[in-house]
Formats: structure tokens, sequence, C-alpha cells
């Protein structure tokens, strides 16, 4: 998204993202910078979507992150810290290929200076912290993470979890003052890297209403795939 918000463009707006979701054809899709679960909802019902799922921060642009859903969920949780002005949405997926979902939006990078840098890297640890806590079953942390994966910030995150689109060319997802960047990730643990199919950065026409583009990974359910961990979650209505 780019500042998906109430206003006098809202229905253009809200038709144009449905337009772009609709044509990644994603059983998940998570979002940031949506402003209430009203817009996000007039989203799921033009793209098809039947959960939608918005974690109100406190973010002073009122932007906050979503996820919407075409598959079966168990629950969800909000990592409501103050180290994140847009919270970490942790959701569980129910099939077809059980697995929890860390979706996040982190400190912009267009903020400079190593304070900003240094919350970033913060949050990486946190969200890092989150992976571990859920056990050796199947997880994915999802999102603008705002910097690129040689970033000291995101260090941990690469280190720790696979990275689909590795090496690949053509990876970056965000174009500002001439320079293309890879700011918008999703990195898999050792469980879910075996379901790896394919991972690729989604171009065209259909997701110009975004400043960013988005990242997409195709998954497949190997046999004897182990089961999360901890059932402290928020059901899903």
């Amino acid at each position: 998204m780019h500042n998906l918000l109430h206003g006098p463009h809202e229905e253009r707006k809200v038709m144009e993202v449905a337009r772009g979701i609709s044509a990644l054809q994603a059983d998940l899709v998570a979002l940031e910078e949506v402003e209430d679960q009203a817009l996000l909802e007039q989203v799921a019902l033009k793209a098809g979507y039947e959960t939608a799922l918005l974690v109100e921060g406190h973010d002073p642009r009122g932007i906050d992150v979503a996820l919407l859903s075409r598959v079966p969920l168990r629950g969800y949780r909000v990592h409501h810290e103050s180290l994140f002005a847009r919270p970490c949405l942790e959701v569980r997926v129910e099939s077809p290929l059980p697995l929890a979902l860390l979706c996040n939006h982190f400190t912009s990078r267009l903020r400079q200076g190593h304070r900003f840098d240094e919350r970033r890297r913060a949050q990486a640890e946190r969200v890092l912290e989150l992976v571990r806590e859920l056990g050796s079953g199947p997880v994915a942390v999802l999102g603008d993470l705002n910097d690129e994966p040689d970033s000291w910030a995101l260090r941990p995150l690469f280190q720790s979890l696979h990275d689909p689109l590795g090496q690949q060319s053509g990876r970056s997802t965000f174009h500002h003052r001439g320079r293309t960047q890879a700011l918008d990730h999703i990195l898999l643990n050792q469980a879910l890297a075996h379901c790896l199919l394919s991972a690729r950065v989604a171009r065209g026409p259909e997701f110009s209403t975004s400043d960013h583009s988005p990242v997409v990974v195709e998954l497949g359910r190997p046999k004897g795939h182990p089961t999360l961990g901890p059932e402290s979650i928020q059901d899903v209505r």
C-alpha cells in the first residue's frame, strides 16, 4: 500500500488496490499503510478475501499493518510494544499449510540517523525472538522492513532465517531519488524453507497504486512437517 487513507479519492484508490491484490492470486496478503478496518474490508470485499485483520497502532500518520486471507486461520496475536509504532501482527494459518506469519512495518529508512538504524535493529531482534518462541514449526517474517538484506539493522534476521530471493538480480522493491532498494522481504525459518517452491518480486501496471513492489512466495507442504508451538492466541472473529 501507499497511504490507503479515507479521503476524496478513497473509492478509486480502493478499486486500484483491490485490482493489484487480485492480480497476485495469493491466499495470504500482508499489507502496510492501511488507515483502518473499514478501508481494509472494502478492499477485501472487492478482491475476494473472506478474512481481513488490521492492527491499530500509534503511528502519527495513522497507518497500520493488516492481513487478508482466503484460507482458514486458527487465530492471531498482536504484539503491542513501545518498540513498534506499527505493532507486529502474528497470525496462525490453519490450512492448507499450517504456519505462523509475523507481519511487520519497521521504522522508515527515509528518516536518517543512527538512532533510526538502531530502532530497526531492535525491531529485527525482537521479531527474531518471536520466531524462536514459536518453536520448530513453519514461520515466515514478512513486510516492509525498510532496509536492505546486507544492512546492519536487519542482520539478525538475515543471518538466522532463509531469504528465498537470495542473490536474485532485480530484487529491488522501492525506487527513491534514482536509486532502487530492496526494502520488502519474506523470510522463512528452517521448517518453512523446506516448503519453498518459488519466490519473486511482482511487477506491472496493476501495482502502480503503491510505491513498493510486492514480494511473492509459493509454498508447498512436505511430508512429516512439524506442528506449531504455544497456543496463546486470540480466536479469529
